[in-house]
């Protein structure tokens, strides 16, 4: 990355512009502007930093998301997991307004997978059962009733 000092000169801006897009995180500056443009949330991506590389999935494809200490696993659709090293309340910033909640101090769940609310627990489609806090079953169920319609 790079930075300019005000006042901005006109080829200053240009010269920065053209830096980063050289730099391989071009990809992401473009699916950034992808999910700016993304009509509904399930077309939106998440990129995400690791040691061996860079993972960028659809939203969609996550079903949920536990945490463990500092670490996330994010749990995939295709019941694969990808370790994080950002913490649950990362996850729960970014994506509590694209059909995330938090059920529980460990985990963060997908709207989009939910099949059903029985009891102190969501049922995913794919049959795994996500815990709700005492704390925010009230607000679980409110939050799910809107989710269906």
């Amino acid at each position: 990355m790079d930075y300019l000092v005000k006042p901005i000169e006109e080829t200053e801006l240009k010269e920065a512009i053209r830096r980063i897009g050289k730099t391989k995180s071009n990809n992401d500056v473009s699916i950034a502007l992808q999910n700016i443009g993304a009509k509904t949330v399930e077309e939106q991506k998440l990129i995400l930093p690791t040691q061996t590389g860079t993972l960028r999935f659809a939203l969609k494809q996550i079903t949920h998301v536990e945490g463990e200490r500092n670490y996330s696993n994010i749990c995939l659709v295709n019941s694969s997991r990808e370790l994080s090293s950002k913490n649950l309340s990362y996850f729960e910033d970014i994506l509590i307004d694209k059909g995330f909640f938090r059920s529980h101090r460990s985990y963060l769940v997908n709207r989009y997978h939910i099949e059903a609310l029985r009891g102190d627990h969501f049922i995913l489609k794919n049959g795994l059962e996500i815990p709700i806090s005492r704390r925010k079953k009230s607000e679980a169920e409110s939050w799910f009733d809107l989710s269906e319609k």
